[in-house]
């Protein structure tokens, strides 16, 4: 029997259409979970809620490379996971508690809206978990090239919001293409996601370079020809020049240079060209050598440990034997420089009981929900920080900033 959706719920999820541009995937869940509070406030049918949650469970999972529990070995995994004292585990979204009727509304949805973005995180939510959920003996390809598509058109219209979820995005497409092994597919999304990495490559303070390297140069089933393999080796070898270049601040970048140096040393031992390997070994030892010279011996004592181990690895003996004489006499020098600093931040009580009071509900999946719309940083802030960081504290913001690099 079809679910219950009320006409306030049909109407956000509905309502997003392709001329909005840009949507964050969080930012409709945040509408979803206003509209359940409103609905439990002024009452609501078991069925209603039901089904209100079977659109929130569609926005409250996340990609699962990027770390947490993942209870059903899929793409996506839950937002977060509780523990009770008597042992059991409760998992926020659990499609365990959806049923055939959600996944035959899942597909009405995928074929039905009209932004997609939406259009395909519902057909990718039915490929994942259809067979999960209804036990059927397999999954339907047909929402997988439904979500395929939709993918591909947010990461060339730019639909995603951000360049890490266009990523996210082509790079999905490039997986479920291979998946169901669509040829037309493969090529369409691979030829996505170089498109943004040629981007990305004209930006040249962009932290993405790696994204479409990463995903593609060990993906046999992605089909990368030997031209564009080679284009994405080039590329970033222009990155290496580029961040490795003590002589200009603006964009040297130790961190960067070791990112882009090891991926390439792996890529020429594999190529069997060892001297090749060796050069850009060397570039990261000298990289993080010429930092550890700008600051204090504390500072010094961090950088040198990581140009130690990169001499090692280029297999350059004397050069690491230097560098260690170095590293023990600035561990030596560093203890004399370790102070003490605190100090005192001050919430008002009131302040501090309203944010509890808007995030803490009497539903615990709907106050995990909450939680991650409230804290989970986002992309655009972040970036503007690390700038911010880089022009007022150069050498500080040397230090590496995963969040926006994976």
């Amino acid at each position: 029997m079809p679910l219950t959706i009320v006409p306030a719920v049909d109407a956000i999820i509905m309502g997003f259409d392709a001329s909005d541009g840009p949507l964050r995937l969080m930012d409709v869940g945040t509408k979803l979970s206003i509209e359940r509070q409103a609905m439990k406030e002024r009452g609501t049918t078991k069925e209603e809620d039901f089904g209100l949650w079977c659109e929130l469970a569609v926005f409250y999972v996340h990609p699962s490379f990027d770390g947490g529990e993942n209870p059903w070995n899929s793409f996506f995994r839950p937002i977060s996971s509780m523990l009770y004292e008597n042992g059991a585990k409760v998992y926020s979204p659990d499609m365990a508690d959806a049923d055939a009727d959600a996944v035959d509304h899942w597909c009405r949805r995928a074929h039905e809206l009209k932004h997609p973005v939406l259009r395909a995180r519902y057909a990718d939510i039915v490929w994942e978990f259809a067979r999960l959920i209804t036990k059927a003996p397999k999954r339907d390809a047909a929402m997988a090239r439904l979500a395929i598509d939709a993918y591909i058109e947010t990461t060339i219209r730019r639909f995603a919001g951000d360049f890490h979820s266009a990523f996210t995005d082509a790079q999905r497409a490039v997986d479920l293409a291979s998946q169901v092994g669509d040829q037309g597919r493969i090529d369409a999304a691979r030829a996505a996601l170089l498109g943004l990495h040629a981007e990305i490559m004209r930006e040249t303070n962009g932290y993405l370079w790696a994204r479409a390297f990463d995903h593609l140069v060990d993906h046999r089933k992605a089909g990368a020809t030997p031209a564009e393999i080679a284009g994405l080796v080039t590329d970033l070898e222009i990155v290496l020049a580029r961040v490795s270049d003590s002589t200009k601040p603006e964009t040297f970048d130790p961190h960067a240079t070791r990112d882009a140096a090891q991926r390439l040393a792996r890529h020429y031992i594999r190529e069997g060209k060892p001297a090749e390997a060796k050069r850009v070994q060397t570039a990261i030892a000298r990289s993080f050598e010429f930092v550890a010279g700008q600051g204090d011996s504390m500072l010094a004592a961090s950088f040198l440990q990581d140009s130690l181990d990169a001499y090692k690895q280029a297999g350059l003996h004397d050069e690491a034997e230097r560098i260690r004489v170095a590293l023990q006499q600035a561990i030596r020098d560093s203890k004399d420089e370790m102070t003490q600093h605190s100090t005192t931040i001050e919430i008002p009580k009131e302040a501090m009981d309203k944010a509890i009071a808007d995030v803490v509900v009497d539903d615990v999946g709907q106050t995990f929900a909450n939680i991650a719309a409230a804290f989970i940083p986002k992309v655009a802030n972040m970036e503007a920080q690390v700038a911010k960081l880089a022009k007022d504290a150069p050498l500080f913001a040397m230090i590496p900033h995963q969040i926006l690099a994976e």
